[in-house]
């Protein structure tokens, strides 16, 4: 998914976003609402931040950390200086914050982007859950024993399906 893309699929649940795109890392999600006590001059209340365009593209869809040229997604190793990883929030984190914080429906984000983003751990070091298009850890296993990882077999039904190579 592209920046552009969650954009106009947010827009698509509240018109009044805007985003003020910036060529740093983070970029600005504002509302529209030249009445509101909080709004700039131009109208515009702050709600959030997105990554920006040239960043969004490298991240992944949860939270993740660097040191460096190194990356982890499950967070610091165990036992190592928290202080000296860099936190980085996923595009679902941002998703999980604008609901959280009221800005937008959660049962609208959720049938638009999918249920596991307000799932706790998705976004960070407790994640068990995959992403959309990630195969789970049992579904891959099944794939490496050559079964449909899609397929549920019955209760007593314990067939095995075997795909040519």
């Amino acid at each position: 998914m592209t920046p552009k893309e969650l954009v106009s699929r947010l827009q698509k649940i509240d018109k009044r976003l805007r985003v003020c795109w910036s060529p740093n890392k983070v970029s600005g999600l504002y509302f529209y609402q030249p009445g509101h006590p909080d709004a700039h001059e131009n109208g515009l209340r702050h709600i959030g931040a997105i990554a920006s365009a040239s960043w969004f593209l490298t991240l992944p869809m949860k939270d993740f950390y660097t040191k460096g040229e190194k990356f982890r997604l499950s967070g610091p190793p165990p036992g190592a200086d928290i202080m000296q990883w860099e936190y980085h929030r996923g595009w679902k984190s941002t998703l999980r914050l604008l609901g959280e914080q009221g800005h937008f429906s959660k049962y609208k984000l959720g049938k638009e982007f999918g249920w596991d983003i307000f799932v706790m751990g998705v976004g960070g070091i407790l994640s068990k859950l995959p992403g959309l298009g990630e195969l789970t850890k049992g579904q891959k296993a099944k794939k490496e024993l050559g079964m449909d990882p899609f397929v549920v077999p019955r209760l007593g039904a314990y067939r095995r399906t075997v795909v040519a190579k």
